[in-house]
């Protein structure tokens, strides 16, 4: 029997695209300077630019200061970079209008994490596994709660499968 998928479901390269380039935007643009110290966050304190990402990445907190999230006709991405620019990652699925998505064989839910010294570390389709929860989704934010476990796929520094636990997103659509 063939795999039932809607509309929405069927746009797996489209996701995996908008969060490699989320990841690069971050990994090329870097921080940027300190000259506006009060720069909007997803309150409850420690926002950076255009929201704030926590997690715990193979036991390191992660804290971002630059985030981006776009709503592209129902494809969704979400990206952050830390202060130091070592670590960028972005996480993209398409909205069907649930609150939860998990990365698997037959769907467009991924994550891909960078690191400066090069290596690359991807959950998506078969490879890896993970859940994002939505936890608030209007026309200019969206936030829930994220955890992945990501092979590593180019590269020889770091972990061979990198585990990010903890995680959470608040961050304004641009």
């Amino acid at each position: 029997m063939k795999p039932n998928f809607s509309k929405n479901q069927s746009r797996p390269g489209a996701v995996f695209m908008i969060s490699a380039l989320m990841v690069a935007m971050f990994l090329v643009s870097g921080c940027g300077s300190d000259d506006d110290p009060v720069a909007p966050g997803g309150g409850g304190g420690g926002g950076g630019i255009g929201g704030s990402v926590t997690a715990t990445i193979d036991g390191v907190a992660f804290t971002s200061i630059v985030v981006q999230a776009i709503n592209n006709g129902g494809v969704i991405g979400v990206g952050a970079s830390d202060s130091n620019v070592n670590n960028a990652f972005g996480f993209g699925w398409v909205d069907t209008g649930a609150t939860s998505y998990s990365i698997g064989v037959a769907s467009a839910t991924n994550a891909t994490v960078s690191h400066l010294q090069g290596s690359l570390w991807q959950a998506s389709g078969p490879s890896g596994n993970g859940t994002i929860t939505i936890t608030t989704k209007t026309a200019t934010r969206i936030a829930g709660t994220f955890s992945f476990s990501l092979p590593r796929v180019s590269g020889t520094e770091g972990p061979a499968v990198l585990e990010i636990t903890n995680g959470s997103f608040d961050a304004e659509f641009q």
